[in-house]
């Protein structure tokens, strides 16, 4: 049920659907019913769409701090990837500013093929952003042209407090 969460789209046509099939059961009924019928479905559809810009689903909030990363990477921000990234693994952090102290990464993006599992049976949720990421990044020095990697990418989240952070990676496979 969480698609109707997500996906205002559908709850648009839903809505159509509804008021298409309310005019056709009201139609002899006279105009008064027809347009009683309208109301209520587009009232109804609208109040749907509130609710669902209102709520905002764990697949959202990972997809936000996804779309926080990219920002940060393309700024050269490095306290602000960090902290995208869990506390609870030193080495994986040690590792992400070795990385960020040797490049400078131009152009961040994640393809469209993005796709976010989330499990509530762990404790704490954990949750898998698979995707084809394109990184465009040179050395920090300036000493290489700038370089283009295309690969795809998993990221491994967990739940901290409010938050979605990385545990984990894994990319070309």
């Amino acid at each position: 049920m969480t698609w109707l969460l997500e996906e205002p789209l559908a709850i648009g046509l839903a809505g159509l659907v509804a008021g298409a099939c309310a005019v056709a059961i009201t139609a002899r009924q006279g105009r008064n019913a027809m347009l009683a019928a309208i109301g209520i479905t587009t009232l109804v559809t609208l109040l749907l769409l509130v609710f669902e810009r209102w709520v905002v689903t764990d697949v959202e909030k990972v997809e936000a701090e996804l779309a926080s990363l990219v920002v940060a990477l393309e700024a050269n921000d490095k306290l602000a990837v960090l902290d995208h990234l869990s506390s609870a693994g030193p080495l994986f952090r040690r590792q992400a500013k070795r990385y960020l102290d040797r490049v400078r990464v131009r152009q961040a993006r994640v393809g469209s093929d993005l796709k976010i599992v989330i499990n509530q049976l762990t404790i704490p949720p954990s949750a898998t952003a698979r995707f084809l990421g394109r990184v465009t990044f040179n050395d920090a020095q300036g000493t290489t042209g700038y370089q283009n990697l295309v690969q795809r990418f998993t990221l491994h989240y967990r739940q901290q407090e409010d938050r979605w952070r990385i545990v984990g990676y894994e990319h070309g496979k």
